[in-house]
């Protein structure tokens, strides 16, 4: 898909609001936290932020789920973060597709191609009525969204607490949604500050980390004018910010996404389709990774991505 196409769509869903997509605001007792200590986790499945490109996640999970590979630990950044709460909330990869397939599927976040005469569900409430547990805690599968406080620019993790929050705060493009204010901190979209979460899981206890990256490679932009380079920029930081944590999974499973099909709300099931085909050509690497027992976990300097002063509370 062309860069002004993208942001054409950005810019359209802002027209129409005339504003930022406000935010849904804490309950008390709602705030999602970063809850500790870390806990061995044999396997963690990453999920990459990559807005409409993120439907692939579902048929990655799906994929694994068949083939009886279920992750202990589940770590997602903004859309990644969306599939992951459900997935881990207790809902299968099977039945998340099944809903994604079905003619009256509302995303969430799509505003152009809401049912007319139908409200269009913010991603909170989308959320909210897809899980199947409310609280990230009661998750059957340890769960964590990656998050960016928009002021101090750092990285915040939040695997405990309200999970619609967590979504909420991860899928937060600034433009586009009001940041999700909580204990006085604005956070925002967790690509801004780890696209590619794969330290935070390490951090959280992963023995093996398996990242699936769906963002926007730049070497498919097409450079026409101003405001395609300009937006540019944005996909190259995401893409660094990226590479540089895929290097210390154990294995990266990259969807191959045709030319040819535009990634839209129309071609959701072919979308949802290459995850499951990726897995199906990186299942014997898959197999040999998970036969092998992990390496001892090697000590680790705290990332200076982290924000500082958070809370953290004992599980």
């Amino acid at each position: 898909m062309r860069l002004w196409g993208l942001l054409a769509a950005v810019g359209a869903a802002a027209l129409l609001a005339c504003a930022e997509q406000p935010a849904s605001l804490a309950s008390p007792g709602e705030e999602p936290f970063l809850a500790g200590p870390a806990e061995p986790a044999r396997l963690a499945v990453v999920l990459s932020s990559g807005a409409l490109r993120g439907l692939a996640h579902v048929g990655v999970l799906r994929a694994l789920e068949a083939e009886g590979i279920r992750p202990e630990l589940i770590v997602g950044s903004s859309v990644g973060a969306l599939i992951g709460a459900i997935n881990a909330s207790g809902v299968s990869a099977g039945d998340i597709g099944r809903s994604v397939a079905a003619d009256d599927f509302d995303f969430g976040s799509d505003w152009l191609t809401s049912a007319v005469g139908r409200p269009r569900l913010s991603v909170y409430q989308f959320t909210q009525q897809n899980l199947k547990h409310q609280r990230i805690e009661r998750f059957p599968v340890r769960f964590a969204a990656v998050v960016t406080d928009l002021r101090q620019g750092c990285m915040a993790v939040f695997n405990a607490g309200g999970a619609a929050l967590a979504v909420q705060a991860s899928t937060g493009l600034p433009g586009v949604f009001a940041a999700t204010t909580l204990a006085g901190r604005d956070y925002a979209d967790g690509a801004l500050s780890s696209p590619l979460p794969v330290r935070v899981a390490r951090e959280l206890g992963a023995q093996r980390v398996i990242a699936i990256d769906v963002i926007y490679p730049p070497v498919e932009s097409r450079l026409d004018g101003m405001v395609d380079r300009l937006f540019q920029i944005g996909l190259v930081l995401t893409h660094s910010l990226a590479t540089q944590e895929a290097q210390e999974a154990d294995l990266v499973i990259r969807p191959s996404f045709p030319a040819e099909l535009s990634v839209n709300m129309n071609n959701r099931a072919a979308l949802m389709a290459l995850g499951d085909e990726a897995v199906r050509r990186a299942l014997p690497e898959i197999r040999k990774l998970l036969r092998h027992p992990a390496p001892a976990p090697e000590p680790r300097r705290a990332d200076a991505r982290r924000c500082a002063g958070l809370i953290t509370a004992s599980r």
